[in-house]
């Protein structure tokens, strides 16, 4: 089943959407408003399908958050976004805790999520080996069920791959790009990088940043 994620003009680049049990890689660098495009998935799966959704942070706290949010007009601490939108904030090196987190939001009939970023485990685990076996343990746990799973991974400045360790983005079911190119005519771009079990464009596409969120095209 395709789960849509209700953002202008991305989801007919994937086939309708994202497909459940998936796990979804947004890659890009600072300020490619991956974040945006995380928070305006669920609100859209709120709003317009009424499903329960998480939103793990390992970096910002909920009030940063909900800040972000209102920019948009998204008011995380109204009904019916307080109780369907429920936003985690997890220690990076705690890989029990991240385990324990997401079976308890499993087991609370949550389908729609975002762990916004994997990139600090990147960072705290230092051991290729110890890293591919966390990221696919729990990879492979989010897969489990009907559940749409969204990460970032942040992009260093220059640099070839998608993420820091090379890793996450082979493990993920698809990749999504994300640019800002100071100096280009188009300034924001979207590229779908990777679709396992659907067609999907290979073009880059512009988008903007509006004040209902991104708008692709």
């Amino acid at each position: 089943m395709k789960v849509a994620t209700h953002i202008p003009g991305f989801d007919k680049l994937i086939g309708g959407g994202f497909i459940e049990g998936t796990t979804n890689l947004i890659s890009g660098g600072t300020g490619t408003c991956k974040s945006i495009f995380c928070m305006q998935f669920l609100y859209n799966r709120v709003m317009k399908d009424k499903e329960k959704t998480a939103f793990i942070t390992t970096e910002d706290g909920a009030e940063s958050i909900e800040i972000q949010a209102e920019k948009f007009g998204w008011n995380l601490k109204k009904e019916p976004l307080k109780q369907r939108f429920k936003i985690y904030k997890l220690e990076p090196y705690n890989i029990n805790r991240f385990v324990s987190m997401i079976e308890g939001i499993k087991k609370a009939g949550i389908k729609r999520l975002v762990i916004d970023s994997m990139s600090v485990f990147e960072i705290y685990v230092k051991e290729p080996f110890n890293m591919r076996k966390n990221l696919f343990n729990i990879i492979e746990l989010l897969r489990h069920g009907n559940m749409v799973t969204i990460m970032t991974v942040e992009r260093p400045e220059g640099y070839a791959g998608l993420s820091r360790s090379d890793i996450v983005e082979f493990m993920a079911d698809s990749v999504i790009l994300l640019q800002y190119i100071q100096a280009a005519k188009i300034k924001r771009s979207l590229i779908v990088r990777k679709m396992r079990f659907s067609p999907h464009s290979e073009n880059a596409h512009p988008f903007n940043i509006t004040k209902d969120g991104l708008v692709v095209g």
